[in-house]
């Protein structure tokens, strides 16, 4: 599955890398390619994922999950 989730606060590439790695760490997570410079974090996973783990992952990173598609 293929997931984009909309996220205000990243800034920079360092932002991305955080961003990755917290989503990372989640079961499932095959792949995260994070954009700062679109507000985006891509997700390919082997399984669904609930959107309020992912709202409440980018929440606890420091940024906030404006939209999940």
């Amino acid at each position: 599955m293929k997931m984009t989730l909309e996220i205000s606060g990243m800034m920079c590439p360092r932002c991305e890398k955080h961003v990755q790695k917290g989503l990372l760490a989640l079961d499932g997570v095959q792949s995260v390619t994070a954009s700062h410079a679109s507000g985006t974090a891509t997700l390919e996973t082997d399984k669904q994922i609930p959107e309020p783990l992912l709202r409440e992952i980018i929440a606890a990173l420091g940024y906030e999950c404006r939209g999940i598609r």
